[in-house]
């Protein structure tokens, strides 16, 4: 195979991957939540796989229905054709569709924001007083490097499915601000339901726990850094 083939291969795969991206995540928070028994990746494939799409399901025909009152918002504003290489599922170009936003640019601002709370969260945390002062730094170090990460990747594959052409002008405005809120929603409420004691997505806190002191030999649970 020459090189040529080769990167068209892998362009191939990588649309591909793109294009199902909402699917790769709910399946994995899904096995990730259901592998190591973590709420956090339970509580976001749950999102992703039932919240997102019912919260889109309703909103985007009433904005479409909106929209459509005014005329003075071209429909290009918030109508695009949802051909093969826009929807998750596939299938043909069919007749310009409301897209306010997509599904797909609602699950990845839905869960980008998830994670980017996760992180942020783990950065905020008040550690005891008593807590080793390389530990925290260690801690606030890798959430720090998760943010930067997240937003990185989160801005990138926005920008690559808006020059993909397939999303509207107004999709990606209300569906930024829409869906970062409902995610920001979704994780205070897990911080609530379970008392903000499941929230660490990345495994940082339990890898940076304090050393077991010698003295408290019987002692099974110890205050993160």
């Amino acid at each position: 195979m020459n090189i040529e083939a080769s990167i068209a291969a892998m362009r191939d795969i990588i649309t591909h991957m793109m294009r199902i991206m909402p699917i790769v995540m709910s399946v994995f928070a899904l096995f990730a939540g259901a592998g190591v028994a973590n709420v956090s990746y339970l509580f976001l494939a749950f999102g992703l796989i039932l919240v997102v799409p019912v919260v889109r399901a309703v909103t985007n025909p009433l904005f479409g229905m909106l929209f459509g009152a005014i005329p003075a918002i071209n429909e290009t504003l918030y109508k695009v054709e949802a051909g093969a290489d826009c929807s998750v599922l596939g299938g043909k170009a069919t007749s310009p569709e409301v897209m306010v936003p997509s599904y797909w640019w609602a699950s990845v601002v839905f869960f980008g924001t998830y994670i980017l709370l996760n992180a942020v969260d783990m950065v905020s945390f008040e550690s005891p007083a008593t807590a080793p002062a390389n530990k925290v730094q260690a801690r606030k170090a890798h959430a720090g490097m998760a943010i930067v990460i997240v937003v990185v990747l989160t801005a990138a594959m926005l920008i690559y499915r808006w020059t993909a052409g397939c999303e509207t002008v107004l999709g990606a405005v209300i569906g930024t601000v829409g869906y970062s809120l409902l995610g920001y929603a979704w994780f205070s409420l897990l911080k609530v339901c379970t008392n903000s004691n499941m929230t660490d997505l990345f495994g940082i806190a339990s890898r940076l726990m304090p050393e077991r002191d010698a003295q408290e030999r019987g002692s099974i649970c110890y205050p993160i850094a």
